[in-house]
């Protein structure tokens, strides 16, 4: 089991919407930094998640004055892409029994001994 949870300030109907019974594609962008070990620079990468889900649960948070209701949503990933920089180091689709890790295919033996 792949998840994603999501955490949300307070309930919304884009929230709402990912708990229908039929898969959502999210995307996630993001900036992550790196040390640079000969420099000792921190470098900034772009990273781009892009996953395919299905709603496993929603918790809808608390109800207090003024402050945040922390809501959330979890999700079943049935596959999910990792890249960085423009280079795909991930992925994972649970459907069709493929798991390729920086190029390298996993499961392609396995798939073979099953006749795929």
């Amino acid at each position: 089991s792949l998840t994603m949870t999501i955490n949300w300030n307070t309930v919304t109907q884009d929230g709402i919407r990912l708990l229908q019974t039929k898969a959502q594609q999210i995307n996630v962008y993001g900036s992550v930094q790196y040390l640079d070990g000969a420099t000792g620079e921190f470098l900034p990468k772009q990273a781009k998640i892009t996953a395919d889900c299905l709603p496993k649960k929603t918790g809808i948070g608390k109800a207090e004055a003024g402050k945040k209701m922390d809501s959330n949503t979890e999700l079943e990933c049935l596959n999910i892409k990792l890249t960085v920089e423009g280079e795909e180091v991930l992925d994972y689709d649970k459907l069709n029994f493929k798991c390729v890790i920086l190029g390298e295919d996993m499961l392609a033996e396995v798939r073979n001994h099953l006749g795929g």
